[in-house]
């Protein structure tokens, strides 16, 4: 028995030309894709032509220089534990060549296998979703602080970023 995959797609458009459908962006779980063609196999099944996949990073890749394309979408998943004051901070509105969509979104680890226990004080991870708007290049920051400390303080994630 195969699990169900949760789909969104923003309002596709029919090419009668090539027989494709366009979509701006569809979404397959929690990752976001940007201009995809689906066509047809010959079983008149659903297939991914083309599309811009996400640029996903973690915090193996701070201090790394990304390229994206317009229209491209960029997640960041860092490490964190919310239980301890700490959190991920984007304050930068200064960058204009990327968009952040939404907030950022926090997922607690699982329990550790043959456990039902639910761990207080457990980690997890912080999402960050931003989609390339405007060519250029920046340099994106995250802090990791605690709300009450100043705002220099805490642990730093950057990324160069360029948007060709």
């Amino acid at each position: 028995m195969s699990s169900a995959t949760s789909v969104w797609a923003e309002t596709p458009s029919f090419d009668p030309a090539n027989g494709l459908l366009k979509v701006p962006e569809l979404l397959i779980e929690d990752h976001l894709y940007t201009d995809v063609e689906v066509g047809f196999d010959p079983d008149n099944h659903y297939r991914l032509l083309t599309y811009l996949p996400p640029v996903l990073l973690t915090d193996d890749d701070d201090q790394k220089s990304v390229q994206l394309k317009p229209g491209q979408v960029l997640e960041i998943k860092l490490r964190a534990n919310a239980t301890t004051g700490f959190q991920w901070e984007f304050d930068d509105t200064s960058i204009a060549i990327v968009q952040r969509l939404g907030g950022h979104v926090y997922v607690v680890d699982p329990p550790p296998a043959n456990s039902s226990l639910h761990i207080v004080g457990r980690g997890g991870y912080d999402t960050w979703k931003f989609k390339a708007v405007k060519s250029g290049t920046a340099l994106l920051k995250l802090m990791y602080r605690q709300g009450w400390e100043p705002a220099n303080e805490g642990k730093l994630f950057q990324v160069n970023l360029t948007v060709l």
